[in-house]
């Protein structure tokens, strides 16, 4: 087997976007959601990541994003979710969503976007027409 050490450079912590199933034995396999370790980012389009039971492996560098960057946005926009009431309407696509635990949402009432604890939001009752 051909080993390749790379520099370790910490770029901290990010959050994986997409699910990517390990390729080769170069790869690592992660789940959305999930927080890695970006140890290099030297090749543009793929990460040297550590994840956090210690497997270490390439990424394409699209499917994570700083942590960081998600929680300052979550903070900006937690007046969505401060400003929402119980039993007001929020509008999500369930399908297309990025943060663990939490969804990306609009509340009409307030005109905002932001996120809310998923445990929060509970799916509309549904009538026959």
């Amino acid at each position: 087997p051909l080993f390749v050490y790379y520099l370790q450079d910490p770029s901290g912590r990010y959050i994986v976007l997409y699910t990517f199933i390990a390729r080769d034995e170069n790869d690592v396999s992660v789940e959305r959601g999930e927080f890695v370790t970006v140890l290099n980012r030297e090749d543009p389009d793929w990460y040297w990541i550590v994840r956090s039971d210690g497997q270490e492996g390439f990424v394409p560098s699209g499917f994570v994003y700083p942590a960081h960057v998600i929680q300052d946005i979550m903070e900006q926009n937690w007046s969505c979710c401060t400003t929402t009431r119980r039993g007001d309407w929020i509008y999500a696509d369930l399908n297309n969503q990025t943060v663990d635990g939490w969804l990306w949402a609009y509340a009409p009432k307030t005109r905002k976007y932001g996120f809310i604890p998923k445990a929060y939001a509970r799916p509309p009752a549904m009538t026959s027409l």
